[in-house]
């Protein structure tokens, strides 16, 4: 039992007892629940339980009087500004601090909270009324218990509690769980019980797994008001007043979001139906056979994982259809469960022209065979024995095809950033890196660019905004079309840049004197080109040109204002012996080198061949990482990236369902409002961002 579990455990504990010697009830609620239920074990730091709101007085008045030093009670009855009609248990000698809600609750310790189970709003609509009278403090929270009491002893009508609505009965009889072998209790209808919660098909409902987020942060070394005694009262009071701000003016912006967050789930659908596809397609006779033998349990067992996707997509109003056949042997599955209701939800959501899935190669064509499917192995290169990951395999390759056309057609370039730092360090890659970037001037760039259409092969391609409007990056690609990797965001380009890729900076010659001048111009480019999200927080200082440069945008159109901030960057001409000379990166501050560091280059050794550098790489490396460039980090200094792979498909394949289903109009509107309003909200949420480490960092530092 990790050290969080222990203490989450202790305060169930704690309340089960106290709970059992009043005769009143308390039932798991939430993850907790479905955990026991599975586990018998907590995968989350939200633990929740259920008690009846007329039980809520007595409730804590007996829980208080257990307090000791590992346990606490507080809510509305005793904290006029508690911000929620709940019981929260605590141990006094931890910190769980939610910041967006801190200043209004006086324990922000480790906590199990007690939901009350009152009337439904919906059954009960005086019960709105009593809510509203208790925020105004018209009405105390103990007689709005008195009040709860007296409706829930009617029979009629349902019992609401944290957003969830349960039949009237279902809290009359028990079922134990185990939970870390203590005996706890849900009701004896688990199934209606986890409904009411998790929604239809329950039972492959993913329950989260406990991960700390910049929002909240957690102790177990420290107490809360040890803690908080350390905090200057101005900084907490200064945070309150910024974050109610921040809440009011996020909100639109929150509206324009959702529109966003599901094209995502639109892309998260696809990749669930080109997986399972490639697990399943074939299969379907030798799954039939289970389902005729009636071996029930075994072909749950085989589909499992689908079934848990299918879920997750029900839950988000998209289906995970791959052919018919699986279909109805899940649903016959699933029948057999006694789910119906499940099976009638997911039924509907399968559009009625049935497509199932159909894999082409990079050119379109349908794939007759399906290639096996590997993981790409490990995540990091071999030292010991001098193996390179699948992904630094694949990305050497296309490098060096990259690197024979660029001599071929004469064209100067560098490695750069962590690909420059690995040739020089290690002699290739960095050991956990997962890219390639090269860097060249821009005369060289638009020489590229010329010459980008007479690739010598038709499944590499070479994309950047000057050839696509639909590749909005600083920057150019080459692309690998035979197989998929990227980011989430660039589901928004066309289809482009979705495959393995090396990136290609570009490199301007700017006089000394108008470096502040280019750097403003960089960021303005940058924010115009996408709207996808805000590049670099500096752009805040230049917000009002910002506004300007897109007023323009709305008279004229989106490409003649990046063309004219395209031609603010290149308006120094010819390069000059004391020009600096700038890279344009991608969401962070240019880097800046010296005049003719960045010239001259020479082949240096990079894993089994070579790559150029410039002449005076260690300078450039002492420029963008300090003197300490050749530390070699550990723990969370070594980053890389987030993509999604599949080395054997074609992104076109994603790209396809995608776009099937994804109103792209609806969603470049939504993309371009919520980019506007962010910036509006950003500066805002950097302070609170500001605030919140600071708080942290007085949790951690506590010795």
């Amino acid at each position: 039992m990790e050290k969080w579990e222990s203490i989450y455990f202790n305060i169930l504990s704690k309340a089960q007892d106290v709970c059992a010697r009043e005769g009143i009830g308390l039932w798991l609620a939430d993850a907790a629940a479905l955990s026991a239920f599975r586990d018998g074990r907590l995968t989350f730091t939200d633990v929740n339980v259920y008690a009846r709101a007329q039980d809520a007085v007595r409730l804590e008045k007996a829980l208080r009087g257990e307090t000791t030093g590992s346990f606490g009670v507080e809510s509305m009855i005793t904290n006029g500004d508690y911000p929620r009609y709940e019981i929260r248990l605590f141990d006094p000698s931890t910190i769980d601090c939610d910041t967006n809600d801190f200043f209004n609750i006086e324990n922000n310790c480790m906590h199990v909270t007690v939901h009350l189970l009152r009337p439904s709003d919906a059954a009960k609509g005086k019960a709105a009324g009593y809510l509203k009278r208790l925020e105004k403090k018209l009405l105390r929270a103990d007689r709005l218990f008195a009040r709860w009491s007296a409706e829930a002893s009617k029979q009629e009508g349902s019992l609401k509690a944290a957003g969830c609505v349960f039949e009237r009965g279902l809290f009359e009889k028990s079922k134990e769980l185990s939970l870390y072998g203590k005996a706890f209790s849900i009701p004896e209808d688990y199934d209606a019980f986890f409904t009411a919660q998790f929604g239809p098909g329950w039972e492959y409902a993913e329950i989260a797994e406990f991960t700390p987020d910049d929002d909240r942060f957690l102790s177990t070394d420290i107490s809360w008001k040890e803690w908080k005694s350390r905090v200057p009262a101005e900084d907490i009071s200064a945070y309150e007043k910024l974050f109610k701000e921040y809440r009011t003016e996020s909100a639109e912006f929150r509206k324009t979001h959702r529109e966003i967050e599901k094209c995502y789930r639109v892309s998260d659908q696809a990749a669930d139906k080109i997986f399972f596809y490639r697990e399943l397609s074939g299969r379907e006779d030798e799954l039939k056979a289970m389902l005729d033998k009636g071996s029930y349990d075994l072909l749950e067992a085989e589909l499992k994982p689908y079934l848990y996707a299918i879920k997750k997509h029900h839950d988000a109003g998209l289906d995970l259809y791959i052919d018919e056949r699986l279909t109805d042997i899940v649903t016959a599955l699933l029948e057999h469960k006694g789910m119906t209701a499940f099976v009638k939800d997911i039924t509907k959501l399968i559009p009625q022209n049935r497509k199932p899935v159909a894999l082409t190669d990079y050119s379109g064509r349908p794939l007759e065979v399906l290639p096996p499917r590997t993981d790409p192995r490990d995540s990091e290169k071999d030292l010991e024995n001098g193996v390179l990951s699948e992904t630094q395999e694949r990305l050497l390759t296309l490098m060096k095809k990259v690197d024979a056309f660029l001599r071929e057609k004469d064209i100067e370039y560098f490695l750069f950033g962590g690909s420059l730092l690995g040739a020089i360090r290690h002699d290739g890659f960095i050991p956990w890196d997962d890219d390639i970037d090269i860097v060249m001037s821009r005369d060289n760039y638009y020489k590229l660019i010329a010459v980008s259409d007479d690739l010598p092969w038709d499944d590499i391609t070479f994309d950047c905004y000057e050839k696509n409007h639909a590749f909005q990056r600083p920057f150019g690609m080459f692309t690998q079309l035979s197989d998929t990797r990227f980011v989430k965001t660039r589901i928004f380009m066309g289809g482009v840049g979705m495959g393995t890729g090396i990136d290609v900076f570009v490199m301007d010659n700017v006089p000394r004197e108008h470096l502040d001048e280019y750097l403003r111009d960089s960021l303005l480019y940058q924010e115009i080109l996408s709207d996808v999200f805000i590049n670099n927080a500096r752009i805040l200082e230049y917000k009002d040109e910002y506004y300007a440069c897109k007023e323009r945008e709305d008279a004229t159109s989106k490409a003649e204002e990046t063309a004219r901030r395209i031609e603010a960057l290149e308006k120094y001409g010819s390069r000059k012996p004391d020009d600096l000379q700038v890279v344009r990166l991608w969401a962070r501050r240019p880097r800046i080198y010296e005049p003719g560091q960045m010239d001259d280059p020479v082949y240096h050794k990079f894993e089994d061949t070579e790559f150029p550098v410039p002449v005076r790489a260690v300078e450039c490396l002492e420029m963008q990482y300090g003197s300490d460039w050749n530390v070699i980090p550990e723990g969370a200094g070594r980053k890389s990236h987030a993509f999604r792979v599949d080395y054997e498909i074609s992104a076109n394949n994603y790209y396809r369902l995608i776009d099937e289903s994804v109103d792209w109009d609806r969603v470049f509107a939504a993309l371009d409002k919520r980019k506007r309003l962010r910036l509006k909200v950003f500066d805002k949420k950097q302070k609170l961002d500001g605030y919140r480490k600071a708080f942290a960092r007085s949790a951690s530092e506590h010795d």
